[in-house]
This record gives C-alpha cells, structure tokens and sequence, in this order.
C-alpha cells in the first residue's frame, strides 16, 4: 500500500491524475448536459473553463515536469490561481442560488449571443458582477450540496493540493526546498 501512495504521489503521476480528475468532471457536465437535460446556465459554463484551465495546467505540469524547484513553484502558483478563480465564479453562483426570488437577477439571453453581440469583454463582465436567473435555478443536487457547491469542492481540492504537490519537492528529487 505504501509504494501505490508513493508512486501516486510522486509529482508528475499526481499532476496527471489531476488532470483525468479534470477530464472526468467535463465528462460529468456533458453527461448532465447531453443525457439528463441539465441545460448550462452562463456561470455553469464559466465554471467549465476553469475546470478546463486548471486541466491544462496540471496536464502542462506532468508533460514538462520541471527540475528545477522554482518552476514547478510556478506551476503550484498557476494551479492555485485558476482554482481560486473558478472557485470565485462557483461562489457568486452558489450565491445566486442562495438567494430570494425576489432579488434574483434577470435572465440573460445565451452566452453565445451575448458574445455575438457585446464580445468576450462585456459578456464576461456581465455574467461573473450581475450573473442571472437562470443561474438560480437547481433541479440537482447530490447529499444536499448542488452542483455548484460540488464543483466548488473541487477547485479547492485541486487549488490546494495542486498547490502543495507542486511547492514541495520530491524525495527523490535532486533539489531541495532551499537549494534553488
């Protein structure tokens, strides 16, 4: 049992099992999506790029696998930001959700027209300070948590993780924590 904990947890395995963990949530979404019915809302989608933007990341950092411990620093910081953002976009759709009918935001048209029409700038700017209604919307939802909060749950388990994989080096590596 030790040496399959040592092997996962060697760097460039973990950060490639971080990026089938980020394959299989895309999976999951276009499962919901495709065979379920589960219609994205616009903070849904900006939640899909993040998953994807923290897979790429992750996939970069198996296939490069720095030797030098500052740049895999680089790639532990980079992990940490891209799921502290899409941590915040699954934050302000949780909040969405969480409020009244009554102070709910409008709907938005889909987020295609809407970068038809405004461009990439302003639909970003629209969808993540005023989100919309059809974000508030949670028809499922697994142990009382929908699927925003799961998809929160795992940015943070991928930022933090990530993080700290990347920041120590391994054992067996040829640096230390203060031989840069």
């Amino acid at each position: 049992m030790q040496q399959v904990v040592r092997f996962v947890l060697q760097r460039r395995i973990f950060n490639f099992l971080a990026f089938l963990a980020c394959v299989g949530l895309i999976c999951a979404a276009l499962f919901f999506q495709y065979y379920q019915g589960e219609d994205p809302c616009p903070l849904c989608l900006f939640q899909r790029y993040g998953i994807i933007v923290v897979g790429i990341i992750y996939l970069l950092a198996a296939v490069i696998h720095p030797k030098k411990i500052w740049f895999s620093r680089v790639f532990a910081i980079l992990i940490l930001l891209a799921a502290i953002a899409g941590g915040a976009v699954s934050g302000k759709h949780i909040w969405i959700q969480s409020l009244p009918e009554d102070e709910v935001p409008e709907c938005t048209p889909p987020l295609e027209f809407m970068v038809e029409m405004s461009g990439w700038a302003d639909t970003i700017k629209t969808v993540l300070l005023k989100g919309s209604g059809d974000c508030h919307d949670s028809s499922w939802s697994f142990l009382y948590l929908t699927m925003p909060m799961w998809v929160l749950l795992w940015f943070i388990g991928l930022g933090v993780f990530g993080f700290l994989r990347n920041w120590i080096p391994d054992e067996s590596s040829k640096y230390h924590a203060f031989n840069t």
